[in-house]
């Protein structure tokens, strides 16, 4: 069977596919720390996991929890789905998604900002001269 192909890290394809992934991993987040037994939908608390709101979820309770991140970053990454693509993969080993909603929104805007200039870049190289960049 041919392998399959991941999209360019920096095509809009790939950005749809990792942003469509960081929702579970957030909820990954959510059920490993427990919050939904907390949680104030009946619907979290009867699932016995996250089912609603993840990112208010986590942002409301994310310093009661900040000295276990990092065995909450390990059992998140064992949980990636075996068939996961590379933008998926990189979903849920990132640092990036745990970022925006741990604190550390500087480092996450910084790369954002630069794969932005980046695609700008290229986008303008593309129209000076009426082709395609060479891929590195």
């Amino acid at each position: 069977m041919p392998k399959r192909k991941d999209p360019d890290p920096e095509s809009q394809e790939y950005s749809d596919r990792y942003y469509r992934t960081q929702p579970r991993v957030v909820r990954a987040y959510c059920d490993f720390f427990g919050f939904w037994r907390q949680c104030r939908l009946r619907r979290c608390r009867r699932a016995g996991a996250c089912r609603g709101e993840h990112i208010e979820c986590i942002e409301a309770r994310r310093d009661a929890v900040a000295d276990r991140f990092d065995a909450a970053r390990a059992h998140v990454r064992s949980r990636v789905p075996h068939d996961a693509g590379g933008p998926e993969r990189d979903a849920w080993n990132g640092d990036m998604c745990t970022a925006r909603w741990f604190g550390d929104l500087e480092r996450a805007d910084k790369r954002a900002e630069k794969l932005a200039r980046r695609r700008a870049a290229r986008e303008q190289q593309k129209n000076a001269t009426g082709q395609a960049p060479a891929q590195r």
